[in-house]
């Protein structure tokens, strides 16, 4: 991945290879050694985070056309993936990143929305969107994130964990302009939901639940997840809210069907999170994000999911798994929602 020097290092994007893993890599792009040289500071403009590799511990972040292309994305991986050119920032030249941009020095306070998938999430994006909340959806650096956390045990990696976490969330405020954006994440990563949390002090974290078996069943259709991977996928968001409430850092619990059935409520809860006045426009702009299917444009819109089969069996599997380990949970004294 890269040179392994100290210093910043440029690239120019020739274009995406069709075979890329799960966790994004530099090796996503094919590229050429620009020959630049680029400061940190501008690193910290004019590029976006993409990836962590904590094996040669440098951060992979790629240019970006607007922030409104950023903004406009169901999820940003595609318009990252358009990328023209790509930087290789070493860990060590991580500080400082962003000082002179916004947010500056004003502190690094996003507010993060989880999820454990299909349950709302990507609408909350687009609503926050449509009333000037800045919003991005599914940063992929937050995936590799996850990836490191599940491996990095000894002291130092974790204080390098804390380090590119808090980095790379300043980065992505910076290229939005906005020190307190709402940062709409996969499912997976609700599982780092307490390390978001303790390396950004100011960071607010917003936690989306759905009735289980609806949940199962959509996530079922769009994804063909298996009934384990969904009890286990549903056990770690309950465990990163118990998680999150031990340390201090509570997350704001809500469900899916009080956003979908009162967005003006949300977005109230969501302006306060913020510390701002709700827009005096914002009721002809959530009617209107309300009408629009969220993820139209991927190959995960209502038509598309709702064509697609239930595996009836996998889904009563879930439920009666679901039901003897959500029982264990509460046994333990997790709070279940539902």
């Amino acid at each position: 991945m890269g040179p392994s020097s100290g210093k910043i290092s440029l690239y120019r994007v020739t274009g995406l290879k069709s075979s890329r893993a799960i966790v994004p890599s530099f090796n996503d792009f094919e590229v050429q050694d620009d020959g630049e040289a680029i400061s940190g500071r501008a690193a910290g403009a004019r590029f976006f985070p993409y990836t962590a590799c904590f094996e040669t511990e440098k951060l992979i972040a790629v240019s970006f056309h607007s922030r409104e292309s950023l903004l406009r994305a169901t999820f940003v991986k595609s318009e990252l993936q358009k990328a023209k050119r790509l930087v290789s920032i070493p860990f060590a030249q991580l500080q400082g990143l962003t000082e002179g941009h916004p947010p500056g020095d004003r502190p690094v306070a996003p507010v993060y929305v989880f999820s454990a998938g299909r349950s709302g999430s990507t609408l909350v994006s687009k609503l926050c969107n449509s009333v000037d909340f800045t919003s991005v959806s599914e940063p992929e650096i937050f995936f590799s994130l996850l990836s490191a956390a599940s491996t990095t045990k000894h002291a130092r990696g974790r204080a390098l964990l804390r380090q590119v976490t808090h980095a790379s969330t300043a980065m992505i405020l910076s290229a939005l302009e906005d020190q307190d954006a709402v940062i709409k994440l996969q499912a997976q990563t609700s599982a780092i939901a307490p390390l978001l949390l303790q390396a950004s002090p100011h960071a607010s974290g917003v936690m989306l639940l759905r009735e289980p078996i609806s949940w199962a069943s959509s996530a079922i259709r769009a994804f063909d997840w298996s009934p384990d991977y969904l009890v286990g996928l549903l056990e770690t968001t309950y465990r990163a809210i118990t998680r999150c409430n031990e340390l201090g850092r509570p997350l704001t619990v809500v469900r899916y069907e009080d956003v979908s059935a009162q967005p003006a409520e949300f977005l109230k809860l969501m302006a306060k999170l913020r510390s701002l006045p709700v827009p005096d426009h914002s009721g002809d702009a959530l009617a209107a994000a309300m009408l629009e299917d969220s993820q139209g444009d991927t190959d995960l819109s209502r038509a598309i999911v709702r064509d697609k089969p239930l595996n009836q069996n996998n889904l009563d599997d879930f439920a009666k798994k679901w039901e003897h380990r959500a029982r264990d949970l509460a046994a333990q004294g997790l709070e279940l929602f539902y």
